[in-house]
């Protein structure tokens, strides 16, 4: 699909709707936990588990997530696998024609690519939480950022100015 994505409902009515325009809300299957499909390999469950526990919180989870779920979940036990097989025996293995990259790190570049995919639908990280009005940006004052930054050493706030 070209250009930007579009925005979600519930983004639009965050908003207050500033198009105007009518704004339909479609939730398929219903706001709650997807049920684990069966035949998933023990770690992929394990990665389910959390994921869905993590989601839930958040109120986009929809039943109709589960493929997307199930997808993520056994990529990122893949994932996990291939890591492991790196680690164990190396990056590098040897080719016919010398050394070369071990196939497992392939095998984790693309699965690390491919989740992070997936999770941006999801709304996990920040591009995502932004993309679904998850993540809102909290308004600090100037002085508790400089207590933040400096700390609160006898610093007090000066009239004139802007405030």
């Amino acid at each position: 699909m070209k250009g930007r994505k579009p925005k979600p409902a519930e983004v639009k009515l965050a908003a207050g709707n500033p198009g105007k325009r009518p704004v339909e809300t479609v939730v398929v299957a219903g706001r709650s936990v997807p049920r684990m499909p069966d035949g998933m390999p023990a770690r992929a469950k394990t990665v389910w588990k959390t994921l869905v526990a993590d989601l839930s919180a958040s109120g986009v989870l929809d039943k109709s997530d589960w493929p997307l779920l199930e997808v993520a979940a056994i990529t990122i036990a893949r994932m996990r696998e291939a890591r492991a097989v790196v680690e164990r025996e190396g990056m590098f293995i040897e080719g016919q024609r010398g050394p070369t990259k071990h196939p497992a790190y392939m095998i984790e570049r693309e699965c690390a690519a491919e989740v992070r995919q997936l999770l941006e639908h999801l709304g996990v990280g920040p591009t995502g939480r932004a993309r679904l009005g998850l993540a809102k940006k909290v308004k600090k004052s100037m002085t508790s950022e400089m207590n933040d930054k400096v700390g609160e050493r006898g610093l007090r706030v000066v009239g004139g100015g802007r405030s």
